[in-house]
């Protein structure tokens, strides 16, 4: 009797059984959603280019610096000229959930699926249990996306479940679509295995374990200390949380949850959603509602010295980055209008302009990044100051 693959067909919750075998070429999408551990897997594939070959699955794009995943390139390979050369073909990105939504985009992909003889396409997309969820989702908007609102308001942005469920109902016009819907708080302790799966593979296909802890969560400390940032620029503290979660890894975050009512009002928000992806995926990964009390007392929002240390460089980096392109545009500045008060045959005031110029460049030559301006600038001082004194030369020769 021949394998059978349970498929949840396009747009609708009845089982579709298919023979294993009968495919072509087959595209494997993993979709993430965020907060997932897509960071994590996709630093497993970065280091399996080998592993992957072996196995018969190209992995187009990835190498061991791409731990963000090669799925964005489906955005932009040729759809007629580029051509697939193994029979199983993988894109991992947790941008693609988005574009999925795309009408243009699955339409790209159908055309691409044509070329490529693509005869199946198996989509892995890992939910999360809500609550959870949304705090990790806040977490992301405070690093990544300059948001500095609190945890209340980002419960209620919070919809994933409400993506998830447009995903699950929507028919993609692809190929013989095959869901497999995986709850990550089910599974964070066997992403690996559970992709070897997805992939026809058995869970020890992955021998490389990744870079461990990818993208953690931050601290009080460290939260608190990010949405002040972005509350005086917005988007201000990417870098920092980006070198905060990355050079200090296993430092234990904490998590920042609104009151239990406000948990309740998301939950009573998205209900309808929460049913409907339930009814279509598997009951041992269905969305479970798992409220999170708030301590009586928070802890204290503090740094380390390593925490201090990182945050040091990171801002001290972009004050003098600020700092030294200050100093340009001040240069810039200060010369043009030099020239302009020259053509206006004003030399009094355009010598007072290259005088501002000679002290900015003073403290520019502090900062050996900024030599080649320095040199420049110098450069350009040195030829107005030339037509000043060629001036006040014709301007001797006529008195005598």
């Amino acid at each position: 009797m021949p394998d059978l693959t349970i498929s949840f067909g396009i747009g609708q919750s009845a089982a579709r059984v298919t023979e294993q075998g009968v495919f072509m070429r087959q595209l494997f999408l993993h979709i993430g959603q965020e907060r997932t551990g897509s960071g994590f897997l996709q630093s497993v594939l970065a280091r399996s280019a080998d592993v992957l070959a072996a196995g018969g699955i190209e992995y187009p794009g990835g190498d061991e610096s791409a731990v963000v995943g090669n799925g964005m390139r489906l955005a932009k390979i040729s759809e007629a000229g580029h051509r697939f050369d193994a029979d199983k073909v993988l894109f991992s990105h947790v941008g693609l959930s988005g574009l999925m939504q795309d009408v243009a985009f699955r339409s790209r992909l159908h055309r691409i699926c044509e070329k490529n003889d693509i005869g199946a396409v198996k989509i892995l997309m890992f939910i999360r249990d809500p609550v959870a969820h949304a705090e990790a989702m806040y977490q992301q908007e405070i690093r990544r996306r300059g948001a500095s609102y609190d945890p209340a308001e980002g419960f209620r942005r919070f919809r994933q479940p409400a993506l998830a469920r447009q995903l699950l109902e929507t028919d993609l016009g692809l190929p013989d679509v095959e869901w497999t819907v995986l709850n990550y708080d089910r599974h964070r302790d066997s992403l690996r295995g559970r992709l070897a799966r997805f992939l026809g593979k058995k869970p020890g296909f992955f021998t490389d374990p990744g870079r461990g802890v990818v993208n953690r969560a931050m601290t009080r400390g460290e939260l608190a200390l990010l949405r002040a940032v972005n509350g005086k620029v917005r988007g201000g503290a990417a870098a920092l949380g980006e070198a905060l979660a990355d050079r200090l890894p296993e430092v234990t975050p904490d998590r920042h949850f609104p009151t239990v009512e406000v948990q309740e009002a998301m939950i009573e928000r998205l209900r309808a959603d929460i049913d409907a992806v339930n009814a279509l995926i598997p009951v041992e990964e269905a969305y479970r509602i798992n409220y999170v009390k708030r301590p009586r007392r928070w802890p204290v929002q503090e740094l380390d010295a390593e925490q201090i240390a990182v945050a040091g460089e990171v801002l001290g980096r972009a004050i003098g980055d600020t700092q030294r392109a200050n100093l340009v545009l001040r240069t810039e500045v200060a010369l043009l209008k030099a020239r302009m008060m020259l053509d206006r045959d004003q030399p009094v005031q355009a010598q007072d302009e290259l005088d501002r110029v000679q002290t900015l460049l003073e403290r520019m030559a502090k900062f050996v990044e900024l030599d080649q301006q320095h040199r420049r600038f110098t450069s350009r001082l040195q030829r107005l100051t030339g037509r000043i004194r060629a001036g006040d030369a014709e301007k001797e020769k006529r008195l005598h």
